[in-house]
């Protein structure tokens, strides 16, 4: 197992993060008068040209850094060894090589770890030489653990109250407060020092396994562990969770700030009044070992706990402990872990546990009363989530009184307990949405731009919601058809535009005074296929029209949604059907199918792809503010069905995707420097009768939605980091015909889709994976129209429906 220095300077270990502030409260004491504004360190500044990324991608990006970047004691001195054995190892094979590792003693950790204690002292990568099998995977030494004190706070930052809650740059918890002040149902584990939760502010808020007969000597509920009744002491291995000797205040300080009961007229409030603490000690006076702190993880998922904050960390990487907290994520359970103390880039020189990939995990650096970084705090554009308060943070302490600490291990507790709080509210949410309620809600930091993949501080007025639930109705019965629908918000509306039982284009719009429906185009204006766009000020929408048999393109624009103008373009060439719309540099650009090439028609204008010779053909309507429309024939085997072309500006470039005869689908890019037109293949198993749906990312990548033959949902990904395209299959469900469309929303990429049965499916993309559910079955077909729009802080579905009708579906 090759081995990697680790930063000069100190063992490799993880650490207890804060610093103890000298100044400390007597229970009856009066709270402290405000801090003096003076600044915290000022932020670090984050080299020029460091690419934007979202939080949804960090972990992933992470994960591709980890090779170079992950730091290994493989040559320090152990008589303690953690052991990755193959999950289809024997039991012989196991046997064998934990001889050969010269095992004394071994213990099971789970997810194919095990802890062995050997005879002699020796380094990991030595004992890895005497192995002769193939069954271990990975060798580490069983690190030391031990508190990292940050210097002491100056004492003009002491002399404040509680700035973590009330403060400008504190987390803002009394909006969340008048919606729910916690729940006894949610258990936050605090895997760290011991905790004295006989602490008049914690003896009524610590957790309580009522399987367990205190006092007993016996293990009544059968989890191996006897008389644990509040919890366990991994360091001393009994059911002690505080011992004054120990000192053991870092973690009761800790557990203060998650929580500390509120409204009971004593001492300080915690982020939550009426949740669960778990007291998991693992760390003493002298240290302890990354195995402890695994089996304290363990312990935490078993037991039921929600949320497991630890304000520990250190430089080295363990694979045994990443595993122990990607197995909690896959139960469920969300892990928050601070950033650490060393005032470093954690992209450059990474701290773990808070820098490890796990997607449960989220990394808090500190920030000072004013809103800047904390100096002693790490920071990293990709490994850090998000900031909390860490300064000169009040809470309780052993001996029933209150110290002022700071360290990321106060900034840690802060952003544990707005999850705490989330979870009383969505008793149901998974970790996946606590998370995304932390890091997309945070509130955005000036002073820490660039130092978190948020630039944000976690914020409880706008993290802690109530989920949103679908609703369903019907909102134009019996008159518009739902076929061909768009939306799109415009002004302080959202219009919708379909076909009417009639064969007329129907507008449909809402804002506060609710529904306004209308024919706004005139009668040869049909709406089997429509496309809208906002354009210098005004809303364009284009159909498709028949004007005396012959079909054409209806034109349609407004100001002010009352007023509609209208014109009939391309009569004779286009059809109209299958529409999209995109604004590339000043010009509009209107893709839609054609009846065919016409000489005189354009031939030849669009660069090297040769003029449509047969029936049908990919239509190209341009409007340019100086010179008008311009028309012309693009490509030449296009499907004659009402399959949806679907366009986007995209890196500079016109990207066109268009259906093709024979199942293909194609690419037509037009490259400026190149003055011209270019084209592709890109699949082959494009239905020529579905729906598409392209959406481009900040990041430079392109998403293609389209339906496959066999009535397969089908994602098309452009990724730039490998410039390859890559193609899945999301779903075996699309009804023949069905349309697509996506959107983000509450930080995830959604795909609706008409779905089999009479319903809409979505999927969801969020934090590296695909989520399936229905909507608004029996109800919404979505064979010829599915538009999803944002408006109002919710996500509105509209689709053809029963009747005829045209169906909404909402999430709010």
């Amino acid at each position: 197992m090759a081995s990697e220095s680790r930063r000069s300077g100190r063992p490799a270990a993880i650490s207890a993060i804060c610093a103890v502030v000298a100044l400390v409260l007597a229970l009856t004491a009066a709270p402290p008068a405000a801090a003096a504004a003076t600044p915290d360190n000022p932020p670090s500044t984050q080299a020029p040209g460091t690419p934007e990324t979202p939080p949804l991608l960090t972990r992933t990006i992470q994960a591709l850094q980890a090779g170079a970047s992950q730091a290994r004691a493989d040559t320090v001195p152990t008589d303690r060894l953690l052991v990755h054995v193959d999950a289809g190892a024997t039991p012989a094979q196991r046997e064998a090589a934990f001889a050969d590792l010269g095992a004394v003693d071994e213990r099971p950790l789970g997810n194919g770890w095990s802890k062995l204690e050997i005879g002699e002292t020796t380094t990991a990568d030595t004992a890895e030489q005497r192995v002769d099998s193939d069954v271990v995977l990975g060798v580490e030494p069983d690190l030391p653990v031990w508190k990292d004190d940050a210097a002491p706070n100056d004492p003009l930052y002491t002399n404040g109250s509680m700035w973590g809650l009330t403060g400008d740059w504190g987390i803002r918890p009394q909006p969340a407060w008048n919606t729910t002040t916690g729940s006894s149902n949610v258990v936050v584990a605090v895997l760290d020092t011991g905790v004295d939760y006989t602490h008049p502010d914690l003896a009524n808020r610590v957790w309580r396994n009522w399987g367990e007969v205190p006092g007993n000597n016996a293990d009544d509920d059968g989890n191996g562990y006897k008389d644990d009744v509040y919890g366990w002491d991994f360091f001393n291995k009994d059911s002690t969770v505080y011992d004054p000797g120990d000192g053991d205040a870092h973690g009761t300080h800790v557990a203060g700030t998650i929580a500390a009961q509120g409204n009971n007229g004593t001492g300080v409030s915690g982020v939550n009044w009426n949740v669960q603490f778990m007291p998991l000690k693992f760390i003493g006076p002298a240290g302890g070992y990354t195995s402890d702190a695994i089996t304290a993880l363990n312990y935490a998922v078993a037991n039921g706990a929600s949320v497991v904050n630890a304000s520990w960390g250190g430089t080295t990487y363990s694979g045994a402990l990443k595993a122990a907290i990607d197995a909690a994520g896959n139960a469920g359970v969300l892990f928050v872990a601070a950033a650490g103390n060393e005032g470093v880039n954690t992209d450059v020189s990474p701290h773990y546990p808070s820098a490890y990939t796990s997607w449960n995990l989220v990394s808090v650096m500190s920030i000072g009363s004013t809103g800047y970084r904390s100096g002693f705090s790490n920071y990293g554009r990709w490994t850090v989530d998000l900031g909390a308060p860490g300064e000169s943070i009040l809470s309780t302490v052993p001996g029933d009184v209150y110290q002022y600490y700071s360290g990321t291990s106060m900034a840690a507790p802060h952003v544990s307990g707005v999850a705490a709080l989330f979870k009383a509210l969505n008793p149901g949410a998974t970790w996946q949405t606590v998370r995304d309620a932390l890091v997309y809600r945070a509130r955005w930091d000036p002073n820490i731009r660039d130092q978190n993949t948020t630039s944000g501080v976690v914020d409880a007025s706008t993290a802690v919601y109530k989920i949103p639930t679908w609703n369903y109705g019907t909102v134009d019965s019996g008159t518009s058809k739902g076929v061909g629908s768009s939306a799109i918000a415009y002004a302080d509306s959202v219009y919708v535009f379909n076909k009417d039982v009639t064969g007329h284009l129907r507008a449909g719009r809402l804002n506060r005074w609710g529904w306004a429906f209308s024919n706004p185009g005139p009668s040869s204006c049909i709406g089997t296929s429509t496309a809208a766009i906002s354009y210098f000020g005004w809303l364009h929408v284009f159909a498709d029209a028949d004007v005396g048999g012959s079909p054409a393109l209806c034109h349609l624009t407004t100001k002010d949604g009352v007023t509609w103008y209208s014109q009939i373009l391309d009569t004779g060439f286009s059809t109209g059907k299958g529409v999209s719309v995109t604004q590339y540099g000043m010009q509009l650009h209107v893709f839609n199918y054609g009846t065919g090439a016409v000489a005189g028609a354009g031939a030849g204008a669009e660069g090297d792809v040769t003029p449509a010779t047969s029936y049908p053909v990919l239509r190209h309507n341009v409007f340019d503010t100086v010179g008008g429309w311009a028309s012309h024939d693009l490509g030449s085997a296009a499907s004659p069905s009402d399959a949806k072309t679907s366009s986007v500006s995209f890196g500079g470039e016109l990207h066109v995707f268009d259906p093709q005869t024979g199942g293909a689908l194609k690419h037509y890019v037009w490259v400026p420097s190149q003055g011209r037109w270019l084209n592709e293949n890109v699949a082959s198993d494009a239905s020529p009768s579905s729906g598409m749906s392209i959406y481009p990312t900040g990041l430079g990548e392109l998403h293609i939605m389209y339906g496959g033959t066999g009535g397969k949902l089908q994602h098309r990904y452009y990724n730039p980091w490998s410039g390859l395209w890559t193609t899945e299959t999301l779903q075996n469900d699309v009804v023949s015909g069905g349309d697509i469309s996506t959107t983000t929303f509450g930080g995830a990429f959604r795909v609706v889709y008409g779905a089999t049965g009479t319903r809409l499916g979505l999927r969801t993309y969020s934090a590296g994976t695909w989520y399936q559910e229905y909507l608004d079955a029996g109800s919404s077909i979505g064979t010829d129209g599915v538009s999803a729009v944002l408006y109002g802080g919710g996500l509105h579905i509209y689709a053809n429906g029963t009747g005829p009708s045209l169906r909404i579906t909402y999430w709010g």
